[in-house]
């Protein structure tokens, strides 16, 4: 076939390629190699290769390009996959498809201006991965051979109260005898382990951890469990032999304790005060690798438990009670709801409705201070509360509080609710001899909070006159549902 007899748009697309070709064959393809984990390396794998379209947000670098401002992207483009059995390997990117009447390379290198995820899967071993910077030219990817190390969740239950602070101190002690529940993704409670016993159960294991093969139970059994797990007499729990994955717990008081956290069907005596959560409910979450260690060290820094929960009893504090001093003082106040005002003023203290089933409690930086009157050019604020001396409910509709025959002086207000809504809040409050201009009483007003999970409010209206917004004299409509979509448009929440 002669030159001029091909197309001219044909002519053009080569011309393209070709340059594209050309500046692809100066970069380096991506070099993968595959290793299982003890090193050894993985030569016979499958492979694809993803664009990651997302996009990325960097500490401290202003862009225009997040996740708050533009489309969500995350589809991840399939532009390459193989099967190899060499390690290393290098991958390159397929070119657009041409007319199979014109010859040309089939491939070039990743354009090293975008970022990709690689995925392997190889016979035997979980799947693996990793992200790829752009321009990245190698990577390293390490397999896991099956079955997959187990995994285990360490729980501490804690009282509450040295100080009353949601998080557990040095000088707290452990609560014994409490149930611990766990569920996965799929709901629960769940009384097995990964390899069908009842929770409990303890496996023999060579020195290197691995289980014992046995022919009839599978594995070796030392102890079979009976399905339940419960606090030691230092408040502490672990839940062993699981599969990775995450899982939600929960702590319930025993029986006929006057613990009062969580939902009324807990007891049949009240409401168990439970102070500590990570994401607004009485379930806190926790995340279990393969093999798994004790501690759970992901974004908190130092090593700890996996999940731990705080209980506070108004009975069992450890400060003597404010209100047994003399001449003292009503401290009250009520606890609001402080939300993002609208727009375009979102950012400021937008009042919302009361909190109800609300908590308050008042801890003190000393117990030889209480009662005694502050100090000139001594900032109490700055003075560590390390004991909690009352803890009290707020009026379950109104959010409001009142705490009488206070002795003046220095504390910390702490306040909580009891189905765990709104995030812990901490506020320091003095109180004056004699109350505000001699009444006896000191009232603090408003005391704002934040919600865990937001909410939204609004109405729908009757457009008269179709300008899109509500005028005087249009009518609001009421009765009617109202949705909450994800992205992808499926259903988060309706009225």
């Amino acid at each position: 076939m002669k030159h001029n007899s091909i197309p001219k748009w044909i002519r053009s697309v080569l011309f393209v390629l070709t340059i594209g070709l050309l500046r692809g064959s100066a970069l380096a393809a991506l070099s993968v190699t595959v290793v299982d984990d003890a090193g050894n390396s993985i030569s016979d794998f499958r492979w694809i290769l993803q664009e990651d379209n997302t996009a990325p947000g960097f500490p401290n670098v202003p862009t225009n390009n997040t996740v708050s401002l533009v489309v969500h992207k995350s589809q991840s483009p399939v532009v390459a996959t193989g099967h190899s059995t060499n390690s290393p390997v290098l991958i390159r990117v397929p070119q657009a498809a041409l007319p199979t009447l014109v010859p040309a390379a089939p491939f070039s290198d990743p354009d090293p201006t975008k970022r990709y995820v690689l995925s392997v899967m190889a016979s035997g071993y979980s799947m693996g991965g990793q992200l790829l910077a752009a321009g990245q030219t190698s990577v390293r990817i390490v397999m896991n051979r099956n079955p997959l190390p187990t995994t285990q969740i360490s729980i501490l239950v804690f009282h509450d109260h040295h100080p009353l602070n949601n998080e557990p101190n040095s000088e707290e002690e452990g609560l014994a005898g409490f149930r611990i529940t766990f569920s996965d993704l799929l709901g629960g409670p769940m009384i097995q382990d990964a390899f069908a016993n009842p929770l409990g159960t303890e496996y023999a294991t060579n020195t290197d951890g691995s289980y014992i093969p046995d022919p009839t139970t599978k594995y070796q059994l030392l102890k079979k469990g009976n399905g339940f797990v419960y606090t030691d007499k230092d408040g502490k729990a672990l839940i062993k032999n699981m599969w990775n994955g995450k899982f939600s717990v929960q702590a319930i008081p025993p029986t006929g304790e006057n613990w009062n956290g969580g939902h009324a069907s807990l007891k049949k005596e009240g409401y168990s005060w439970q102070t500590a959560t990570i994401e607004g409910t009485p379930f806190v979450d926790a995340w279990g690798a393969a093999n798994g260690a004790k501690v759970f060290i992901q974004g908190w820094g130092a090593g700890y438990y996996h999940v731990f929960f705080g209980f506070c009893d108004p009975a069992k504090l450890p400060g003597p009670a404010p209100t047994n001093g003399v001449g003292g003082v009503t401290l009250k106040g009520r606890l609001r709801d402080n939300h993002y005002g609208r727009p375009p003023q979102t950012a400021v203290l937008a009042l919302g409705p009361p909190v109800t089933d609300g908590w308050v409690g008042l801890n003190i930086a000393d117990p030889a201070l209480e009662g005694s009157a502050p100090v000139e050019g001594v900032d109490r604020a700055l003075l560590p509360a390390n004991a909690a001396v009352w803890a009290q409910p707020c009026d379950p509709e109104t959010g409001e509080f009142v705490i009488t025959n206070v002795a003046p002086g220095a504390y910390q207000l702490v306040s909580w609710d009891r189905p765990l809504d709104f995030i812990w809040n901490a506020v320091d409050v003095t109180v004056p001899v004699g109350g505000d201009n001699g009444t006896g009483v000191h009232d603090i007003g408003d005391v704002l909070v934040v919600r865990w999970f937001g909410s939204l409010q609004g109405s729908v209206f009757y457009d008269a006159n179709g300008n899109g917004f509500p005028d005087p004299g249009e009518e609001t409509i009421p009765g009617l549902p109202m949705e909450i979509r994800f992205r992808d448009g499926t259903v988060y929440q309706t009225t």
